[in-house]
């Protein structure tokens, strides 16, 4: 049994996810989008998703694929491409089986995707993985809004 306390929450999971992918999303703008880039080059924003709870890294990468959710996805070789196609994949699925529904509800109830998000948010000893995943997927969101989709 542990004696650490669980830590206080300043502010809400969904508000602190969202600021954090406001900070990655500077990452792409000052490296022009470009996702290896910024993610190679963020170390001070790698040692803080480190630092960030699952259940944020979690909110953060479905947070990041709602977005993406009708784009066609690009293949890759990388686990972090896969993992990012396969999220945008599950969520395409539960946008079709829940219209209407927007992208609080995605981030906030358990679905097919939740549990490869928290696969990844939870996986202590691989986090360059997550990292890149949400990376990646902010970067296509960006380009998503960009292209008007």
């Amino acid at each position: 049994m542990t004696t650490d306390r669980p830590r206080e929450r300043t502010m809400p999971l969904a508000q602190e996810a969202r600021l954090f992918a406001l900070l990655i999303e500077g990452a792409l703008v000052s490296h022009n989008g470009d996702a290896a880039l910024a993610s190679e080059r963020s170390g001070g924003l790698r040692d803080l998703w480190a630092a960030l709870e699952p259940e944020v890294r979690r909110y953060l990468l479905l947070f990041a694929t709602w977005p993406v959710r009708n784009t066609s996805r690009q293949g890759g070789s990388s686990m972090a491409e896969k993992y990012a196609a396969e999220l945008a994949r599950f969520a395409t699925r539960w946008a079709a089986k829940n219209p209407g529904a927007g992208w609080a509800a995605f981030c906030s109830t358990p679905h097919s995707a939740f549990s490869p998000a928290s696969s990844l948010a939870f996986d202590r000893d691989d986090l360059d993985v997550s990292w890149t995943t949400a990376v990646l997927l902010l970067a296509r969101a960006g380009r998503t809004a960009k292209a008007g989709e």
